[in-house]
């Protein structure tokens, strides 16, 4: 039986700020999924499949397990929220890669929306399996070809 203590630990609700500009190195490999939204400054993730140049608004994937370096770009402030999740649903047996995720802005206030919840609970969970049942349609699914890598964005 999942005790309540687990199931709270699998999500991690966050809003990231960032004073300059930064570098990350995730090449270890992330233990979560990533939904984020970027709410100041932009970004850049290089990971062996391709490189991701986000931008004010912009709403994207990053898949658990992923090895990347993130570099971020601001003046005077970089920020984002980032909503990490350690299971992603999959009824399809699809797969997804690192991505931008077009979104709509009632998609953009769902995430103001959980994260301003005091806590994580039924309704912050409920909401987020709502934001991530609107942009699932809109992911482009991991599609292999050889060695090589075919996604949209």
């Amino acid at each position: 039986m999942l005790s309540d203590i687990n199931f709270s630990n699998s999500f991690i609700f966050r809003n990231f700020k960032f004073t300059k500009n930064c570098k990350n190195d995730n090449r270890r490999g992330v233990k979560v999924h990533y939904l984020a939204l970027m709410l100041s400054g932009s970004a850049k993730l290089v990971a062996d499949d391709g490189t991701i140049e986000i931008s004010e608004g912009d709403v994207f994937y990053i898949p658990n397990g992923k090895r990347y370096q993130s570099y971020w770009y601001g003046e005077p402030n970089i920020s984002f929220i980032s909503l990490g999740f350690g299971y992603m649903p999959s009824f399809d047996a699809q797969t997804f890669n690192t991505q931008l995720i077009s979104a709509q802005d009632s998609e953009r206030e769902l995430f103001h929306k959980i994260l301003a919840r005091e806590s994580i609970n039924a309704e912050s969970v409920g909401e987020f399996y709502t934001l991530l049942a609107r942009l699932l349609p809109k992911m482009a699914p991991d599609k292999r070809h050889g060695n090589e890598l075919v996604y949209r964005t």
